[in-house]
């Protein structure tokens, strides 16, 4: 053996596929069997380095082996390999270590290890042992730090590894079987034991991570990890992961232990047989060198529990299965956290258990678990620190018998996290108790929801121990969502959070009192409804800031049954009602009959609205007992009330749907708002019903619409219209006001009624229209606007609040002072205008007051002996005639009217009496005073330009009259005497006096117990026969005093060659006939040249000669001329100085004299008004 040769191909037909790293193990003693042409050679060099070529010394006999030798080494000595090597064969045995040190050493033989202590050492990446045949024997450890291991036989046999019982392959690095072979065949044969391992050198620094890999280039290869004696054991140390790529020989029936962060990784699907025991130890490890916990991961192709064991050993340990996992027998032993990050599902004779209160497990993300495992414990012990996780994605089915078997009755009290995952629970139970803590958390438009059967919260057996807690990111679509039928007992403790949604899809039922427990719901994020709703014991939603919506979003209709109160607390309740594409109609229905239901919406805004949309319907049912069913903040009614029994709501409601009364005589009593600023409405709603619709004191119902029901009112509530019509169908029993709120509102009352059953109708603008109105109320009608309806007015019809109150019917058939002939007309902050077109006899009072009037148009008022006109700075106002046979009162202040349109006649009759406070204007151009008419007062009788009064023979008109217009003592063609108190004329008035002779009831005249002031116009009218003659006179006034002139003169009817002169005299005003002088621009020819004769001259300018003074047949500028010389002549008539001395008889020499001086005043005196 002096020469040595190597096999020129034992190394290219090897390739490394494994790499795997690993702790010491003990030692094999094995003596193989060296082939015929081979030499065996043994170490005897003691604790030394091999290097090829290097000293025989080392070796007995005295001669390196090569590659057709065989070493063996089996002294206790520590052999480091100093280059790299083959040899035919590897035998090591008593306690003998051979480390290869970064070489390769080539085994084209078998390599078999025994006996404790014996130790072959792949340390450092570099470190390769290539060997056909391995066999590791009791106590002897091949070691990989980083190394290879590669196993491979040329020609037709097949490399193996077998660990015996005993032994050990451990480390990391990679381990590789390279033959490529026939059929399957089990390659690696683990009685022994193979732990991925990497030794700290620092017993306070953990190992670093590594793995132990298992290849194979032919996929015929097995790997028996259990080995042939099914009794192999794998450990998989801290931080250590050991990777399978070689598909198992069988079902694994030995023992796997796995510590902190670990990982067992195989490639093909598995199964733990009956024999199998898994023991996850990775809790945390007090102490020096101890470890925190940490988390032990099954990953790979599917793994199957048939039978055997799995145990995580420690509270705080944790077992990952990345895996696929099916489980249809054995024991899952979980005194920690089981996460399932793969397809799960646990059949139906599984044997998960949760035994401590640490025992957890989570359902990763997006992935799918199915627990069909009978009498499953779902929460363990029982705690709160049971908890279940199902993470973004994830689903958890649980389908058990018996969820909860240690206890008699059934209730879950750990706790279930749904972190945007889901659940599903379906047991033998008819409900599942939720009585500990669900968290569901959903945020990114993901949700995180619950379904199966249905779901208690709480069992109401404690106080708020039944947690639910919902938490989100304000996105609508993440949404926490139950799926099934909910029930809440009075321990339910429920909180949404801000930015969260709670959406009920089925069906939820608040049970929620037990005695002195009530259920809590808080937050201030959205709860949705979209099922039928059973409120069954009181609750409230105190979701303040938050959002409550009862009919969800879905495309059916919901019923929310109401029967014990409900109240909800919240920035937003969504309106109620919205039109279902599958069908059905969303009811919130309120029954205080059967049971004690009222709902009561509290929003944040004190001045916050809900809505019933038009598609929806509430039903608010009692007995006949009042009782609120309805409360809290305003609703907007769009769509239908249905209302039994005696029905309050403290709601302020705007009515713009229906609202439908259905029991005979009860009402639906409005409860809310105010009668002021904030009332009831209607907004063309409709209310109807063989009920009626009431409302409590200092509460109005205002709008338009029509109710059809009857209207019973307490104390000072009202009834107005407003921004329409509202029709009154049904009957008026009983409303403090009824009338309109402003000028856009129109109440019609469709059949006669008596307003006796108000305290009064008021109108502020608009109209009140339809049946007849009998006037009984003592408040009678007031306001302004327009009435419509015919009213006979037994009270008093009042104008108040500015404008007018008209009242007009189409056939002209009120009664305006009501069958006792003895009403009231009212104009005191207002105009009354009465229509009609037929003259009635009025006996009851009109009073008129601040510049405001009592108008009667299109028809003749004649106040008859039992009336009083009351004026005190108003005015009645008429179209037509109108008498005046009662009393006249005015008051105190400017002037007060009675105007009638001219052409028509004012007559104030004997019998009357007018007392004067204040002034009273007559405006008329046919005022009539009779004789028997009095008056009586301070103030005056005011006949204003453009007027004209005739007052009787011996008509008495004992108050100062002031005449601005015409007065024609004695009437038309007739003689009269008029006694008065004083008299004063204007400038614009005028004083027309009739002779009919010289006797003193031949002729006009005013006689004044007073005194006498005169200015204007005075027409003196010769009637009759009768021919005054030279020297006649006339005291035509006479008073106490009689001061001042008229302006103008007219007289018709006088003989040629006479003219009268006017004699004003300290007590009278006396007319005596005199010879009249001829002036040529007289052309009016009553004797003297004044400003009708200037009028007579413009009319006939240019046209003809009745403006002739100059005689040339013409008229022209020089008749103006003339006309202006002899302007103000008069015959001796002209006024005269009044004396205070009775009435002379003058001799002709004076009386000529006196004309002379007073036409020259005079004509002074309208030259100057002219100029």
């Amino acid at each position: 053996m002096s020469s040595r040769s190597r096999s020129p191909h034992s190394r290219s037909l090897r390739s490394r596929l494994v790499r795997w790293s690993f702790g010491s193990l003990g030692s094999v003693s094995l003596l193989l069997a060296a082939p015929a042409s081979a030499v065996n050679t043994t170490w005897i060099g003691g604790t030394a380095q091999w290097d090829d070529g290097g000293s025989t010394a080392n070796w007995n006999p005295a001669d390196e082996p090569d590659s057709n030798d065989a070493a063996i080494f089996n002294t206790n000595n520590i052999v480091t390999l100093g280059t790299n090597n083959v040899i035919n064969g590897l035998t090591m045995s008593a306690s003998s270590e051979l480390l290869l040190n970064g070489h390769t050493l080539t085994v084209d033989g078998p390599t078999a290890l025994s006996g404790s202590g014996t130790r072959l050492d792949l340390t450092g990446a570099l470190s390769v042992l290539d060997a056909a045949d391995v066999t590791i024997g009791n106590g002897a450890t091949i070691f990989l730090d980083g190394g290879t291991l590669e196993s491979l036989v040329v020609g037709a046999a097949n490399s193996t590894v077998t660990i015996n019982s005993g032994g050990t392959l451990s480390g990391n690095g990679e381990w590789s079987m390279t033959d490529s072979i026939a059929a399957v065949t089990t390659l690696i044969n683990n009685n022994g034991t193979i732990s991925a391992s990497n030794p700290s050198t620092l017993i306070l620094v953990p190992p670093a991570a590594a793995t132990l890999h298992v290849s194979a280039v032919d996929v015929d290869a097995r790997f028996d990890l259990d080995g042939s004696g099914e009794s192999g054991a794998v450990n998989v140390t801290r931080n250590q992961t050991l990777d399978i790529d070689v598909p198992l020989s069988d079902i694994f029936n030995g023992a796997l232990t796995m510590t902190q962060e670990t990982k067992l990784d195989i490639s093909s699907s598995w199964i733990l047989g009956a024999g199998a025991v898994m023991t996850i130890d990775n809790g945390a490890v007090g102490g020096i060198g101890g470890a925190l916990a940490g988390k032990a991961t099954i990953a790979g192709a599917s793994f199957s529990q048939n039978s055997g064991a799995i145990t995580v050993v420690d509270d705080d340990g944790t077992l990952q299965f990345d895996a696929p996992l099916t489980i249809n027998g054995g024991t899952l032993v979980n005194n920690g956290l089981v996460i399932f990050n793969s397809s799960t599902v646990l059949g139906a004779a599984a044997g998960m258990t949760l035994p401590t209160a640490s025992s957890s497990f989570t359902v990763a993300a997006n992935r799918n678990v199915v627990i069909n495992q009978n009498n499953f414990n779902l929460d363990g012990f029982g705690v709160l620190t049971n908890t279940i996780t199902v993470e973004s994605g994830g689903d958890l089915t649980v389908n058990t018998t018996d969820y909860d078997p240690d206890s008699a009755t059934n209730a879950f009290n750990g706790t279930i996290n749904l972190n945007r995952g889901n659940i599903e629970v379906i047991t033998s139970d008819a409900e599942f108790v939720m009585d500990g803590v669900l968290n569901m958390n959903s945020t990114g438009a993901v949700g995180a929801e619950w379904d199966g059967e249905s779901i208690d919260i709480g069992n109401d057996a404690g106080a708020l121990s039944a947690h639910l807690n919902v938490t989100g990111d304000g996105n609508i679509n993440s949404q926490a969502r139950f799926f099934t039928n909910i029930d809440f007992n009075s321990d339910a403790d429920v909180n949404v959070a801000a930015g969260a949604s709670l959406a009920f899809n089925e069906a939820v039922s608040f049970d929620t009192v037990n005695g002195g427990n009530n259920a809590s719901f808080t937050g201030s994020g959205s709860m949705f409804f979209s099922g039928l709703v059973n409120v069954n014991e009181a609750v409230t939603l105190n979701m303040v800031g938050g959002l409550v919506d009862l009919d969800g979003a879905d495309a059916f209709g919901e019923f929310i049954n109401i029967d014990a109160p409900m109240t909800i607390n919240a920035a937003t309740f969504a309106n109620f009602g919205r039109v279902n594409g599958g069908g059905g109609v969303n009811t919130l229905d309120v029954n205080n009959n059967a049971g004690t239901g009222v709902l009561t919406v509290n929003l944040d805004d004190p001045n916050g609205e809900w809505t019933l949309n038009g598609p929806g319907v509430m039903n608010l049912a009692n007995d006949n007992a009042p009782a609120t069913l309805l409360a809290g903040s305003d609703v907007n009614v769009n769509g239908a009330i249905n209302v039994t029994g005696d029905v309050r709501t403290t709601a302020r409601l705007d009515i713009a749907g229906t609202v439908n009364i259905s029991t005979a005589a009860e009402p639906f009593r409005l409860a809310g708002g105010d009668n002021v600023n904030d009332p009831n409405t209607i907004a063309g709603g409709t209310i109807s019903g063989v009920g009626v619709i009431g409302a409590d004191a200092g509460k109005e119902l205002r709008g338009f619409g029509t109710i059809n029901t009857g209207i019973d009112f307490d104390g000072n509530a009202k009834l107005r219209a407003d921004n329409g019509t509202l029709t009154i169908n049904g009957a008026i029993i009983d409303v403090d006001q009824v009338g309109t709120a402003d000028a856009d509102g129109t109440l019609h009352v469709t059949n006669a009624w008596n307003n006796n059953v108000s305290a009064g109708v008021q109108l502020n603008g608009g109209v009140l229209s339809g049946g007849t109105i009998t006037n009984d109320v003592a408040a009678g009608i007031s306001g302004h606007g327009l009435v419509s309806a015919r009213v006979i007015n037994n009270t008093q019809l009042s104008a108040t609040n500015g404008g007018s109150l008209v009242f007009e019917t189409a056939g002209n058939d009120n009664d305006w002072d009501g069958a006792a002939n003895n009403a009231v007309l009212h104009a005191l902050s207002g105009d009354l205008e009465l229509r009609d077109n037929a003259t009635f006899t009025f006996g009851g009072t009109a009073t008129a007051v601040g510049d405001h009037k009592v108008y009667t148009k299109g028809f003749g008022f004649n106040f008859n002996s039992s009336s009083t006109l009351n004026l005190t700075q108003g005015t009645l106002q008429a179209d037509e005639t109108t008498t005046i046979s009662g009393a006249i009162v005015v008051g105190a202040g400017t002037a007060s009217t009675i105007n009638v349109q001219n052409n028509r006649f004012l007559d104030i009759q004997t019998g009357s009496s007018t007392t004067l406070n204040g002034n009273l204007q007559l405006k008329n151009n046919n005022i009539g005073i009779e004789a028997g008419a009095t008056f009586s007062g301070a103030g005056a009788i005011v006949i204003p330009s453009g007027s004209h009064m005739i007052a009787d023979n011996l008509a008495d008109i004992g108050v100062l009259l002031d005449m601005q217009g015409t007065f024609r003592p004695g009437g038309f063609n007739t003689i009269g005497r008029v006694n008065l108190f004083d008299y004063q004329q204007a400038s614009t008035g005028l004083v027309e006096v009739e002779l009919t002779g010289t006797a003193l009831n031949a002729f006009d005249r005013l006689v004044a117990s007073g005194d006498v002031v005169l200015d204007g116009s005075l027409v003196i009218d010769i009637d009759g026969a009768f021919v005054p003659a030279l020297g006649n006179t006339f005291n035509i006034i006479t008073g106490n005093t009689v001061t001042g002139v008229f302006d103008t003169i007219d007289v018709s009817g006088m003989p040629a060659g006479l003219a009268f002169h006017l004699n004003y005299l300290g007590n009278a005003v006396q007319l005596q006939v005199v010879n009249e002088p001829f002036f040529t621009a007289d052309f009016d020819e009553d004797g003297d040249v004044d400003s009708t004769d200037l009028a007579i001259w413009k009319n006939a300018f240019n046209l003809n000669q009745l403006g002739d003074a100059d005689g040339d047949n013409d008229s022209d500028g020089a008749d103006f001329l003339l006309w202006q010389q002899q302007f103000g002549s008069k015959p001796a008539v002209a006024v005269g100085t009044p004396v205070a001395t009775a009435v002379p008889e003058p001799s002709g020499f004076a009386l000529l004299a006196f004309a002379a001086a007073g036409i020259a005043a005079a004509r002074r005196r309208e030259l100057a008004k002219l100029l």
